[in-house]
């Protein structure tokens, strides 16, 4: 599922929203078997409050992922962007609903996540944090909240992410603070 779908009021994954969380959620009575459940592993991405879900992207080059609802998890909305999850549910259709999940180690996701400081740089279409590690690339809407033409020293979750124009891996933040 991309992201922007499920943030859209008139999506259809949010028509049942009130009754599939709770059908497969690992706190109702549900008849799964053990092969039908799977298991995802990626981080939180985006936290809605309005929509009470976290976003879990599970894939470090695409919007795709999949949601946990804080109707079913309350405890998911207290973790910070960048923290590995691994879900267990199944699938509906091409929809993931989730069964249970866990905080995991980040040594078990499939890509790298790194919570980093370092100098914010603002240019015209895009900015970039110098760290210690090299330079994380950063939207222009992640830090709107800062000044341009002005030296910020900000924390950062990066994640690594391919420079097709440079054609070389490196980083790219998806929270800035």
């Amino acid at each position: 599922i991309q992201e922007d779908e499920l943030m859209d009021k008139d999506s259809n994954y949010l028509l049942d929203e009130s009754i599939l969380p709770k059908l497969f959620s690992g706190k109702g009575d549900n008849n799964f078997t053990a092969k039908e459940l799977v298991e995802r592993i990626g981080y939180i991405h985006n936290v809605n409050n309005d929509r009470r879900i976290s976003f879990i992207h599970d894939t470090k080059d695409s919007n795709t992922g999949f949601p946990i609802y804080h109707e079913e998890f309350p405890e998911i909305k207290n973790y910070a962007i960048g923290t590995p999850i691994k879900a267990i549910g199944c699938f509906i259709g091409d929809r993931f609903y989730t069964n249970d999940y866990e905080v995991i180690d980040i040594d078990e996701l499939p890509f790298q996540v790194m919570r980093l400081s370092g100098t914010l740089n603002i240019h015209s279409t895009f900015a970039i944090i110098k760290t210690a590690i090299g330079d994380v690339y950063t939207s222009l809407n992640l830090i709107q909240k800062y000044a341009p033409n002005t030296v910020h020293q900000v924390k950062c979750v990066a994640i690594e992410a391919y420079d097709k124009k440079r054609q070389e891996n490196g980083w790219k933040a998806i929270w800035v603070e």
